[in-house]
């Protein structure tokens, strides 16, 4: 009975030893570079879900102990390796060759890397990185227009031999075709490079770096539009008829130079430097300056608004503007200045205002009065602004010839209404001091009803310069489909002064020359 006794407990010990045996294992091996083939030291080695790490000694040589319940997966880790996963169910030796994790740029430096995630936000096509510390995503747009005018001009009346008849070409065309990367660099730092391809040019819009010194105050350099005019500084894909108000010709738009912004809860200003535009990619101005020696022109110019009323339902904004620059050097020569524009749709190209090239202009004066007020669906916006060229006496060569000029002054305005009658909210950028898009509420998109009243007087008769004048009315209706996709029905009527076309030697009437068009605008940005 004792013998058998002892052979029991003997077999039991033989059974618990092989079974803690199954239960645990060592795995070991030895962990090389895929570069030259050496060891690594100091690779960690973990099984996957324990907390135990082993690390390889001098020689790549690692030994860790696996427990057989476990998903038997051991993870090695270097910081200039690849992490590496391996399943070693069975195995008790195993060698592991790691992928260096070190890149070079082109000039053969080693360069940081972070693993970016890829998100749709709101339709456009984002990059990230982990911290947050790293953005890039795309800024493309696109938009299609489509124009018929109405008028009663009998072309038939046009003087023999005349080549500048009135003709309001109608049909079709890529208005813009907008490709951009914007990129936040890190926490302070933000570039933006943006082209633009239509009528069979390359032109450059915005291209700088911005510096954020907090979250109310960033400095930027390079080429941005100037901090001047509430709608020309509104993107286009927020604009809601298919131009912008006649009187934006005023605004000097976009040139290259250095700025600042600061805004806050009750107002926001912007300020800067600047000199000539960067031109496309034929470089017309920095080969006429080339041939000419000339320098550059220069500007400043402000903006101020503040927000009388700046709560979640209500808005209202009032602001300030004023530019102080000289002539830009154009193909009409040195010191002067030619304003010319389009009745606010692109299909006709026939410009019915135009100064012609106004010389002996020393300075170029704008200002610029704006008023923002919305309120839940509604909204109402309105610039008045100033133009003054100013003149002063004629010289030839050195000599003075006893002639002064007068200063040729011209002004505009519009006002502008919005209304959605489903009750979308009205959305106003405070740090920007722009309307910005509606984010529809239903499903199926959403739909805005807008009007507008715009003039433009480039006529002044005491210095005798009479480029015309003409007041514009507009009705726009905009389905918003998606935040990323609008289709506009425009349609406006444009009455002009006799001035507008009499330097063409067109036979419009005394009381001037008016005429409707329709026109329609499909857009999606993405």
């Amino acid at each position: 009975m004792k013998n058998k006794r002892k052979f029991l407990i003997l077999g039991m010990l033989i059974a618990i030893t092989g079974l803690l045996h199954a239960q645990s294992r060592n795995v070991t091996g030895t962990i090389t570079s895929n570069i030259d083939g050496k060891p690594i030291a100091g690779v960690t080695v973990r099984l996957k879900g324990a907390v135990t790490v082993a690390t390889s000694n001098e020689s790549g040589s690692y030994s860790v102990a696996v427990d057989e319940k476990s998903t038997e997966t051991l993870i090695f880790s270097h910081p200039d390796f690849d992490d590496m996963e391996v399943v070693v169910i069975g195995k008790s030796k195993l060698d592991i060759t790691l992928s260096s994790n070190v890149r070079l740029n082109q000039y053969g430096q080693k360069v940081d890397r972070q693993q970016l995630s890829t998100e749709n936000r709101n339709g456009v096509l984002t990059f990230e990185s982990k911290d947050k510390s790293y953005k890039v995503w795309t800024d493309m747009r696109v938009n299609i227009d489509f124009t018929k005018h109405f008028d009663n001009y009998d072309n038939d009346l046009s003087p023999a031999g005349n080549t500048n008849a009135i003709q309001l070409s109608d049909g079709g065309q890529i208005r813009r075709a907008r490709i951009g990367i914007k990129g936040q660099l890190s926490e302070k730092w933000y570039g933006e490079v943006d082209f633009d391809f239509r009528n069979l040019e390359i032109d450059i819009n915005d291209v700088y770096l911005q510096y954020s010194v907090n979250d109310n105050l960033d400095f930027k350099v390079g080429q941005f539009r100037e901090p001047m005019g509430m709608m020309t500084n509104t993107t286009s894909r927020y604009v809601t008829f298919m131009e912008r108000p006649a009187s934006s010709e005023f605004d000097p738009s976009r040139h290259v130079g250095i700025g600042m912004k600061y805004s806050h809860s009750r107002f926001m200003t912007g300020f800067g430097l600047f000199t000539d535009e960067a031109y496309g990619i034929e470089g017309k101005d920095t080969r006429r300056k080339q041939r000419t020696g000339t320098e550059s022109s220069w500007a400043v110019t402000g903006r101020v608004m503040g927000y009388a009323v700046n709560e979640d339902d209500v808005t209202l904004g009032i602001g300030l503007g004023g530019s102080y620059r000289t002539p830009e050097i154009t193909d009409e020569g040195f010191n002067t200045v030619r304003i010319r524009t389009y009745d606010e749709n692109r299909i006709s190209q026939k410009r019915f205002l135009d100064t012609d090239a106004v010389k002996y202009v020393k300075h170029i004066i704008i200002a610029n009065t704006e008023l923002a007020f919305a309120y839940h669906s509604f909204r109402l916006q309105g610039e008045y602004k100033i133009m003054i060229l100013d003149r002063g006496p004629i010289y030839t060569d050195i000599n003075y010839t006893g002639q002064n000029l007068n200063d040729v002054q011209y002004n505009g305005h519009y006002i502008e209404v919005g209304f959605f009658p489903l009750g979308d909210k009205v959305n106003f950028n405070y740090n920007d001091g722009e309307f910005t898009r509606v984010s529809p509420k239903h499903k199926w998109g959403t739909i805005e009803i807008a009007g507008r009243y715009s003039t433009i007087n480039l006529n002044d008769e005491a210095a005798e310069v009479f480029g015309g004048e003409a007041k514009i009315a507009s009705l726009a209706v905009t389905y918003w489909a998606y935040r990323n996709v609008r289709i506009t029905l425009n349609g406006a009527y444009v009455n002009h002064d006799k001035h507008a076309s009499t330097k063409y030697n067109w036979p419009v009437p005394e009381k001037g020359y008016d005429y409707y068009w329709i026109g329609t605008r499909f857009e999606i940005d993405f």
